[in-house]
């Protein structure tokens, strides 16, 4: 198996392209990589698999998921600092962390996703100034796709 590798295949101005435009390219065209999104400091990325949304990552807290529950007051500040305890100290994913904490129930954490997901990407697509860039997966896809 091959390793992947991230190549710049698209970059832009959000001026001229809007992120629905960029994204509906991308779906059409079943693309597979991470399309970045800069705007006012904040750096979104879009996880893409054959088109689809498959992950948003974010270290800005407006955009990314620890920051959504906190917004829909899912989470506490508190809890948030248990977690970055925890993940520091024996690594993980967050929603591996949400769960083994109690945070959340294993049976919310779809609808949970799903919501930030819908969300984020919502809150994306207000983008009117800034530049992406799509980096195409090339070789291996990474693992889970």
């Amino acid at each position: 198996m091959t390793t992947p590798q991230i190549v710049p295949a698209y970059k832009g101005d959000l001026a001229n392209a809007a992120p629905a435009r960029v994204l509906y390219r991308l779906a059409a065209a079943r693309e597979s990589g991470i399309v970045q999104f800069n705007v006012d400091g904040a750096s979104v990325n879009i996880i893409l698999s054959a088109g689809e949304v498959e992950d948003i990552q974010s270290k800005t807290i407006e955009y990314n998921l620890v920051g959504h529950m906190l917004t829909m007051g899912r989470i506490t500040q508190e809890q948030v600092s248990d977690m970055a305890t925890v993940m520091a100290d024996l690594g993980g994913r967050v929603i591996d962390t949400l769960v083994s904490l109690g945070i959340l129930k294993s049976h919310e954490v779809i609808q949970v996703y799903q919501d930030f997901m819908k969300v984020v990407t919502a809150g994306v697509l207000q983008f009117k100034a800034g530049s992406y860039v799509f980096y195409r997966y090339q070789g291996a896809p990474p693992p889970g796709q």
